[in-house]
């Protein structure tokens, strides 16, 4: 007779908040609400992590533009030092003209500060979730798992939970310091000093040896966020698929050491033809 107030309240929708409480203090039973179609709240996930990195780059947006001028100034006054001319001790050296107007207006449109990253991170985001729940839907039919496309998708969205608050502690981080966030994860680990433009990054970048560049990286994607962001998606697919919980976590850590791996690609690839420009100068 007590199995049966049991089995109607485990059996109860849950509403997207109840579901968002749970997913923090007990990922387990929200995770098993989730995959018996008893929430929506991975609804509430997708819009607090896409709308905290639309917040994100409006806070991030004038401090880029300031940096973007800066840039701008920081290479004329380059250009205007290294042009070749007679030049006596006694002449002062030459005060680099402004930058026009034009030029300014053009690099701080909002088009390029605001609007093309907003629309490439939601896209990016949606794009990542489809491929990170094909390839675990994938991968859990071959091992044997119970799975579907649909239920591994709400997974792997509701388990980016610790990406969105990330993202609003960098926002916070950006307003209050009025500079950007440019040594992610554990990165800064790595740099021999630290500097507080990205341009001074990409300079020092490519002074390192390739080792210490992959390192950077990869550390570059290691934080707090993501342990916790690789529990909960542990905890989902285990619930989910019905593997054990070690085979669960090595399948979900597997798949994420491959995309941190690929995404390393661009990058090093830039720093090493970067570097090859500049090394014969």
């Amino acid at each position: 007779m007590e199995t049966t107030p049991t089995t109607a309240t485990a059996s109860e929708p849950i509403g997207v908040f109840s579901f968002l409480v749970r997913l923090v203090a007990r990922p387990a039973r929200a995770f098993e609400a989730l995959v018996e179609g008893r929430t929506r709240g991975w609804l509430l996930i997708m819009g607090l992590v896409l709308i905290l990195g639309v917040v994100a780059i409006l806070v991030a947006a004038p401090v880029m533009q300031r940096e973007i001028i800066e840039q701008m100034r920081a290479v004329r006054s380059e250009i205007i030092q290294v042009e070749p001319g007679p030049r006596s001790g006694k002449e002062p050296v030459a005060t680099p003209p402004p930058i026009p107007e034009e030029a300014i207006s053009f690099a701080t449109n909002p088009m390029f500060t605001v609007v093309f990253p907003a629309i490439t991170m939601i896209g990016g985001t949606l794009v990542g979730w489809l491929l990170w729940a094909g390839i675990l839907h994938l991968l859990a039919v071959f091992l044997g798992g119970r799975s579907t496309f649909g239920t591994m998708f709400k997974v792997v969205v509701a388990a980016a939970l610790p990406d969105g608050i990330r993202t609003l502690l960098q926002a916070v981080y950006i307003a209050s310091t009025q500079t950007l966030v440019i040594y992610s994860g554990l990165s800064g680990l790595v740099v021999p000093e630290r500097v507080t433009r990205s341009m001074e990054l990409a300079q020092q970048l490519m002074t390192l040896p390739l080792s210490r560049q992959i390192l950077f990286h990869f550390l570059s994607k290691v934080d707090v966020f993501t342990v916790w962001h690789l529990f909960l998606l542990g905890t989902g697919v285990w619930t989910l698929t019905k593997f054990s919980r070690r085979k669960a976590y090595l399948l979900v850590l597997g798949v994420w050491l491959l995309a941190t791996l690929v995404s390393m690609i661009p990058p090093l690839l830039s720093s090493m033809l970067a570097g090859g420009l500049m090394g014969p100068m």
